[in-house]
């Protein structure tokens, strides 16, 4: 199969996600279940924009799918998506849809045990109390073998405002999906990392 358009996997789905290819698309194998996960966004219509995310019905690639369409108010740029068994993760740079400026990183998690069923899913969002120029990046789980019980998905940033090349910032999320208001997003820890440097930070090439 393939190639093909991102938003194919979308047709008679509707709306923006069906009609826009507009791209940033992620591919994602989930282990555990035995599924694919495919999205993108759909962003030129305006605001509200979308991230379009479809998970296989079975563990066939190129068979059926569940279709999902997520919204938001501000641009949610650089889409970056974890695998995690309480959820699908999801990463953002969020910029206004007005002026295009940045606004700090966003993090959201999609209800991943309704998902894989085809069953209405939401999502729970979470804006890191301090903007910093960066993207945050969930972790994704890749092998066989769960995390521990209860154990939050960890999302990692670089720390280019306090100490750039040494440090990384950590935040937990952790999800409640019976009693949303009890989900937090803590952080972040400060961790030392050797040192490193960031070629576009000054201006350099990436």
């Amino acid at each position: 199969l393939g190639p093909v358009n991102s938003n194919s996997f979308f047709v008679g789905f509707g709306g923006p996600c069906e009609m826009q290819n507009d791209g940033d698309p992620i591919v994602k194998y989930d282990r555990l279940a035995d599924r694919w996960l495919i999205s993108q966004f759909a962003v030129r219509q305006g605001s509200p924009y979308y991230e379009c995310v479809a998970v296989s019905a079975t563990p066939d690639p190129t068979a059926a799918y569940y279709r999902y369409s997520f919204s938001y108010r501000v641009f949610p740029d650089y889409p970056k998506i974890g695998i995690w068994p309480d959820g699908y993760y999801l990463t953002m740079a969020a910029f206004t849809s007005g002026t295009g400026s940045y606004l700090g990183p966003k993090t959201c998690v999609f209800n991943r045990s309704a998902m894989l069923t085809g069953a209405p899913a939401t999502q729970q969002c979470f804006d890191p109390a301090t903007p910093y120029g960066d993207l945050l990046m969930p972790s994704d789980l890749d092998g066989r073998n769960p995390h521990p019980a209860g154990a939050p998905n960890y999302l990692a940033g670089l720390n280019w405002a306090t100490s750039p090349g040494s440090q990384l910032q950590v935040w937990k999320f952790h999800v409640d999906w019976s009693t949303p208001a009890n989900s937090t997003l803590t952080g972040p820890a400060l961790v030392n990392a050797p040192s490193y440097s960031i070629p576009c930070l000054s201006g350099g090439l990436c």
